[in-house]
């Protein structure tokens, strides 16, 4: 007989799981080919949507709904991929990403202040982004000006994982410079990766190496551009690429040839729950609180908490003739002050969270995270 964990797990594994992901980078780095390998499906295209936008404020981007089995829960990945850095003036590419992550949060806020609202609708339209990956080609040896100024001004809002792609153009001793450059870029510019703390590659498989993940940080990677069987014996398509001067067939899942198998574990598995998490209790938390804190502080409040001060003060200065007429209730001027000083005190709250959750956000990445699940996807 089943116990209340286990059907708890089940009744949770049913209904499965939304995650949202975001896939930036310059065209051709290879982000659809990643998004093939990760839902290890050869042909995507049709699962896409095109959103070529002809509003300057907009930028052209490609949306897929994909549902996949991953450890026997449902996953609806949600991905949105921009091509970055095709414009001759790319200043302001970064501000239209920013907008678009900042406008899933808008709809979040504008539904739950709604006096009626349905709550199942709200989380199934919940498209707020849990994870950007930031794909980089690596020529400028580190981050360019378009990864600084894109990083940074996204940062306050997802999770980012930096991802070195078509990383099969790297010999083995290159790689590891590129990754303590691109490192060493975002510190100096202080800009913010998904923080892994403690965390490590045997979290992702029982029997991984005793690594931090953050040490493979950014995630090099390699994907394949055929699902063929790697093993004659087995019809389970495998996603393989060739390497061009040997023309040797190989399974990207392989640890020993790239990080894609890591952070596949990361993605799906170990982290998923977490990314989701400090989407929702960190970023919008931060998002929301910042919003409704400059609503507090708009002009149309200000000018309501200049009536309600006018009204108290007309009824202490009234004469006595007119005080059948005009006199304020005393109740009402109460609850005029009261008003005030309450909005006061939610001001004085917000701004006190505000300051919690930079301190949260700053403070993460040198505390562990939480315990993490394990992935036991099989890898040749």
């Amino acid at each position: 007989m089943l116990n209340t964990e286990e059907i708890r797990h089940r009744r949770y594994a049913q209904k499965g799981v939304q995650f949202n992901m975001l896939l930036l980078g310059p065209r051709g780095i290879g982000k659809k080919t990643f998004l093939s390998n990760l839902c290890q499906m050869e042909d995507i295209a049709a699962l896409a949507t095109e959103n070529n936008s002809n509003r300057d404020s907009k930028l052209p981007y490609t949306n897929y709904a994909i549902k996949i089995q991953e450890m026997l829960t449902p996953v609806a990945l949600n991905v949105h991929v921009f091509d970055i850095g095709l414009q001759i003036n790319n200043a302001h590419t970064s501000n239209k990403v920013r907008h678009f992550i900042q406008e899933f949060y808008d709809r979040i806020l504008a539904d739950e202040i709604k006096i009626s609202r349905d709550k199942k609708t709200l989380k199934q339209s919940d498209g707020r982004i849990h994870v950007c990956l930031y794909f980089i080609d690596g020529n400028s040896n580190g981050l360019n000006e378009l990864d600084i100024d894109m990083l940074s001004k996204i940062k306050e809002f997802v999770n980012i994982f930096i991802v070195i792609g078509k990383a099969d153009r790297y010999r083995e001793n290159e790689l590891q410079p590129l990754k303590e450059n691109i490192r060493r870029d975002l510190e100096a510019n202080n800009l913010r990766s998904f923080p892994f703390g403690d965390d490590r590659l045997r979290d992702i498989f029982p029997d991984g190496e005793d690594t931090l993940i953050s040490d493979i940080h950014p995630f090099a990677v390699i994907c394949g551009d055929r699902f063929e069987s790697t093993d004659p014996n087995n019809g389970e398509p495998k996603s393989i690429f060739r390497y061009n001067y040997l023309d040797e067939k190989i399974s990207v899942e392989r640890r020993d040839v790239s990080n894609f198998i890591y952070l596949k574990g990361i993605l799906l598995g170990s982290h998923l729950h977490e990314l989701k998490e400090t989407t929702n209790d960190i970023f919008y938390e931060k998002y929301r609180t910042k919003k409704l804190l400059e609503q507090k502080n708009s002009p149309a409040q200000q000018e309501d908490k200049e009536n309600e001060s006018r009204v108290g003060t007309r009824g202490t200065t009234l004469t006595s003739e007119s005080m059948d007429y005009h006199a304020v209730d005393p109740d009402h001027q109460l609850t005029c002050v009261g008003t005030v000083y309450e909005k006061n005190q939610i001001i004085e709250a917000y701004q006190n969270k505000i300051v919690g959750l930079e301190k949260m956000i700053h403070d993460i990445s040198e505390e562990p995270s939480p315990a993490t699940k394990t992935v036991s996807t099989e890898c040749e």
